[in-house]
């Protein structure tokens, strides 16, 4: 995206600006603080010039109104906030200017983040606090509209299945409040609220059926018709959505957007005062909608009734603008860009429009056409592609409806603080509209995973809408301007192909992926060498291949005659590697050591044991025995040796008995859980400390009782938490000792005791 600023202004508060005849301008509005900045409503007046309102968030969120002249300049901007501290008004929802040559502008007051319920302010020419409304019993969406010296809201109650409508004079008398409800509808959102030629009003609701939370069947249409006096005259249901952004055009007409409930299209037209369509154009865009999530429903009609201008949202981020006369003839359609934030739109003086778009969290922009409608040439494309329209009629059903009257309003205080704005000219150019890309790589090994990247646009935000498909790949389809980590785990040549769409225009652009097979590199299992023995690793013998060594050799064999890790790295051509390694020891006498010498004590065994190092060599005791440990329990002389091919060593260890007298192992021949004499629970006492084991309870049949590799933790006499039967049970224990001044060692003991009660 190019942005092109021309002209730098710091708008300030001017009061008897006179106004310039309208022209095209597209300027940005940015907000010094860089705290989140978004317009929700444009309003066009002839007389005025244009004014937005929308919301300031920061710590303290405020709504905002801006008065620009018909050239876009700056006449005033000012923030306007509950005089209660602790409260705020985050938002503005709807605004108007009233026959006194004032604003009204409904918003929201929140405290603590919860909406308290709905306000409406009411300021002079100048942007001046005159009076506020608080309205407790109302929540979220609203509208106002407003005719020779009276003001209508419309707004969701809170907490209640209802919808709000109140008359109110210029001057802040409340003359009628009214609640409204139809059918079983559960849902209501406020979509427009306009005045007709005969002074009624007519209220457009998006209605819904939730049950336990869940929207449970299509988003429909209510529309309501109010005399002055707040009677009700007529009410209509239409299974379409959003049929919305109403407008009133000479000669008692309305003009509408709206789409169909399965949002397989949407378009605008024009119907009567007693809501019977005279046209409506259904839009598609070719092979698909211009929108399956319709985030908002703008219509423009110029100050002279001749022309209607909807916006539309394409799946890029994209908008068109289509315009057409009173009857319903295409005028005229262009395509231009302004990011992924709602759109509003009003009439200009003469057959133009203008629109609001918040093009960044910091800045919103408006755009304005010619006063003979034509576009902001710079700024748009001269057209979509694929465009269709298709003739429409759609006729109302009948509902049951309710009205009663209601209390809401309230007096409120709102403080007002004027706020500066940095203006410059803006205009979006989304580059070309190709869809080449760009990739991280063409020629990938298996396994690897490669990014994508088009390049449309000059910078982000890119316009337009990506699809993308990776033959062989994972995942195999992606949308969006870039997708990273696109894997390919089979060899071979796979397409890839990139189709960019732009208000239905679009291109497609493709390319090849080499995925290669890595090399195989295998230097096999780790070896044990004899002294004096060589081995030579080979990486491998494939053509135009490179080798590295750990060694720093590049060679593709390596010869080895000394321990150590060894590794290698093979390069095939296009990139494509394996790395292998292999672990080279060589055998030595270390690898039969048994030690020094020790003793062994009566009734006990010790356990002699190889060095880790000799695990999976041939090895053998002189008693013939084989592994790497073994069990003694009588003295002598013990040899163990390592036999292979190539070489043997061998290693010797004298036993000698010792009577051990300091670490014999006590335990008692009788014992009763009942009598402290004899101690509560069966335990074995070591003479010397005790390292580690277990020890086992058993009766004379040999079914294992109790088992603990605790010395500390005896027995209680008990099975299965019940008294044991007195009689003779046997005992046996292998544990590991520390006699003092002697190597650890292993004792087996065994036993019997009698128990009595």
């Amino acid at each position: 995206m190019s942005i092109y600023l021309r002209i730098a202004a710091i708008g300030v508060l001017v009061f008897g600006v006179r106004q310039a005849t309208a022209q095209a301008f597209q300027k940005l509005y940015t907000n010094p603080s860089g705290t989140f900045f978004i317009p929700e409503e444009i309003y066009g007046d002839t007389a005025q010039g244009y004014f937005v309102t929308g919301a300031i968030q920061g710590d303290h969120p405020k709504t905002f109104v801006t008065k620009t002249s018909h050239t876009g300049q700056l006449v005033w901007n000012k923030t306007y906030t509950s005089a209660d501290a602790e409260s705020y008004f985050p938002t503005g929802l709807a605004i108007r200017t009233t026959s006194d040559n004032g604003l009204i502008i409904s918003s929201l007051k929140e405290k603590n983040t919860f909406i308290t319920g709905g306000m409406l302010l009411k300021t002079s020419a100048a942007g001046e606090m005159q009076w506020s409304k608080y309205a407790p019993c109302l929540w979220q969406n609203s509208k106002v509209c407003t005719d020779e010296g009276h003001i209508y809201y419309a707004s969701e109650g809170k907490g209640t299945r209802k919808v709000y409508v109140g008359k109110i004079s210029n001057g802040g008398q409340v003359l009628w409040e009214r609640w409204l409800e139809a059918g079983e509808m559960d849902f209501y959102t406020v979509e427009s609220l306009v005045r007709c030629s005969n002074g009624d009003i007519m209220l457009s609701l998006l209605v819904s059926k939730i049950e336990n939370g869940t929207l449970i069947g299509p988003e429909q249409t209510i529309l309501f018709r109010i005399d002055a006096g707040g009677t009700v005259q007529q009410v209509a249901f239409f299974p379409v959505v959003h049929l919305a952004a109403l407008s009133p055009l000479p000669g008692g007409r309305i003009a509408f957007r709206c789409s169909a409930s399965d949002v397989t299209w949407t378009g605008m037209g024009v119907m009567d005062e007693q809501f019977n369509w005279l046209w409506f154009k259904k839009s598609r865009c070719g092979y698909t909608a211009f929108l399956p999530n319709i985030i908002g429903q703008e219509l423009a009609v110029s100050s002279d009734g001749s022309r209607l201008s909807g916006i539309f949202y394409t799946t890029g981020g994209e908008k068109i603008a289509l315009t057409f006369d009173a009857d319903g003839n295409l005028m005229q359609r262009e395509v231009y860009f302004s990011g992924q934030f709602a759109e509003q739109a009003s009439g200009a003086p003469s057959k133009g429009y203008v629109r609001a778009s918040g093009i960044r969290s910091d800045a919103f922009a408006i755009t304005c056409s010619d006063t003979d409608g034509t576009a902001y040439d710079d700024c748009f494309f001269p057209y979509s592609c694929g465009l269709q329209l298709r003739d429409t009629l759609l006729h109302s059903e009948t509902i049951d409806w309710l009205s009663a009257p209601t209390t809401c309003l309230q007096e409120d205080f709102a403080t007002t603080t004027d706020y500066p704005l940095t203006i410059t000219d803006f205009c979006v150019d989304p580059g070309p509209v190709h869809a080449g890309f760009t990739m991280s790589d063409t020629l990938i090994c298996t396994g690897t995973a490669i990014n994508f990247k088009r390049q449309a646009g000059i910078q982000e935000p890119v316009f337009g809408a990506s699809e993308w498909t990776f033959e062989g790949g994972i995942p195999a389809r992606a949308t969006g301007a870039s997708v990273e980590n696109v894997r390919f785990n089979q060899p071979g040549s796979y397409l890839v192909r990139h189709v960019f769409t732009v208000a239905g225009c679009q291109d497609s652009s493709f390319t090849l992926i080499t995925v290669l097979t890595p090399p195989v590199l295998d230097l096999g299992a780790d070896t044990t060498l004899c002294p004096g023995d060589t081995i030579q690793l080979q990486a491998g013998t494939q053509p135009s291949t490179t080798y590295l060594w750990n060694t720093g050799d590049n060679s593709a064999t390596a010869t080895v005659h000394s321990p150590g890790l060894f590794a290698v790295t093979v390069t095939q051509a296009g990139g494509c590697s394996a790395t292998d390694a292999i672990d080279i020891r060589f055998l030595s006498a270390a690898d039969v050591s048994l030690g020094p010498d020790t003793i062994l004590c009566p009734d006990a065994s010790i356990r002699l044991t190889a060095p880790e190092t000799a695990a999976g060599q041939s090895l053998i005791w002189s008693t013939g025995a084989g592994g790497t440990s073994l069990e003694v329990s009588a003295p002598g002389l013990y040899a163990l040796q390592l036999n292979t091919a190539q070489c043997s060593f061998s290693d010797t260890i004298v036993v000698q008995a010792s009577d051990c007298a300091e670490c014999k192992v006590y335990a008692p021949n009788v014992f009763a859980p009942e009598s402290a004499a004899t101690g509560h629970l069966f335990q074995l006492f070591p003479g010397c400390p005790f390292l580690a084991g277990y020890w086992r309870i058993y009766d004379r049949w040999g079914s294992l009782l109790f088992e603990s590799k605790d010395l500390n933790t005896g027995w209680d006499g008990r099975l299965n938490g019940k008294p044991a039967p007195p009689g003779v049970y046997l005992y046996d224990a292998e544990i590991q000792l520390a006699p003092v001044q002697r190597p650890v060692e292993w004792r087996k003991v065994n036993g019997s005791v009698l128990l009595v009660r």
